[in-house]
């Protein structure tokens, strides 16, 4: 039997509890775990290009989350489709202090 092909929601969902983990353990120095992290991301992100055609927009939800990895994360997620709104989320970010910050300009410098 097939496993069910997962939904948008579940797709995004599970992003952002990836993002979480990415965060974690960045910050706690566990580098093979956010490896492996970073990578699941990415195969999320694949499977939401495939759920939808190849559109990355469902992805913009995610800059207005709550937590500020979340938001980094689908910001520089959705850069490779130079979004405009991704790039401003990073922006923003990068204006403040402490690791979110750094992160969002250093994204953004590797980007540009």
């Amino acid at each position: 039997m097939r496993p069910m092909a997962a939904t948008q929601s579940q797709l995004l969902n599970a992003y952002a509890q990836c993002a979480v983990e990415h965060g974690q353990f960045l910050s706690e120095g566990k580098w093979q775990l956010n490896n492996a992290v970073v990578e699941k991301m990415s195969t999320l992100v694949e499977e939401l290009k495939a759920l939808t055609g190849g559109d990355l927009t469902p992805l913009k939800v995610l800059l207005c989350h709550e937590i500020p990895v979340v938001r980094r994360c689908a910001a520089g997620s959705l850069l490779e489709t130079n979004d405009a709104d991704a790039e401003n989320a990073l922006e923003s970010m990068g204006q403040g202090q402490g690791i979110e910050s750094f992160l969002a300009r250093n994204i953004l410098n590797k980007w540009r």
